[in-house]
């Protein structure tokens, strides 16, 4: 008869996130993780494998959660619908300001280009942000923008998503993040 684990991998997943968004993947030892969870190291070695499985299943269920931009956009106008997008980046990321930051731009300046793995979910996850950006350009006529343009702003919009979430780690000032919003939307035109 197997017996039953005494804790809950879910919440040890969850757990473990918020302590490798508050000190990074190499700061964060196996006995702090140990600690924090509340489990044995045999427990955390059986159920996960390693400290870096853990770290992947952290960063997955990270970049799982539900996005402000997530789902179907509306139909245009395009620049509003960016309006709302940022502005929400703005204040999610200030939300998580205090408490280590975005997991996704610790885990691009931590551990990419060296970790396969965690790059490979990065770009992936960069990439579907790209794309919903790119639709949303591309289904506003009034933009008049090329197949081409729309991609490159598509980029540019990424950018200053990730730019905000590192800007409000590094300064959490609502209004010089929105500042950014601002003087992105101009560019739109």
């Amino acid at each position: 008869m197997s017996r039953s684990k005494a804790f809950d991998p879910d919440e040890a997943i969850d757990r473990a996130l918020e302590l490798f968004r508050l000190r990074g993947y190499e700061a964060t030892a196996v006995d702090d993780l140990v600690a924090h969870l509340g489990i044995h190291r045999s427990s955390l070695y059986n159920t996960f494998g390693s400290k870096h499985a853990l770290y992947i299943a952290a960063l997955e269920r990270y970049l799982a959660r539900p996005q402000p931009d997530s789902g179907a956009f509306p139909l245009p106008p395009a620049r509003q619908v960016i309006a709302e997008i940022l502005t929400e980046q703005v204040d999610e990321a200030l939300a998580l300001a205090p408490r280590g930051g975005c997991l996704l731009v610790n885990s691009i300046a931590e551990r990419l280009p060296q970790d396969r793995d965690v790059a490979a979910r990065v770009q992936a996850n960069l990439a579907q942000s790209e794309q919903k950006f790119f639709t949303l350009l591309c289904n506003d006529a009034a933009l008049g923008l090329a197949e081409a343009e729309s991609h490159q702003i598509a980029q540019m919009l990424v950018n200053t998503v990730l730019g905000l979430r590192l800007m409000a780690k590094a300064n959490p000032d609502r209004q010089q993040l929105l500042n950014v919003v601002t003087t992105t939307l101009k560019a739109l035109g």
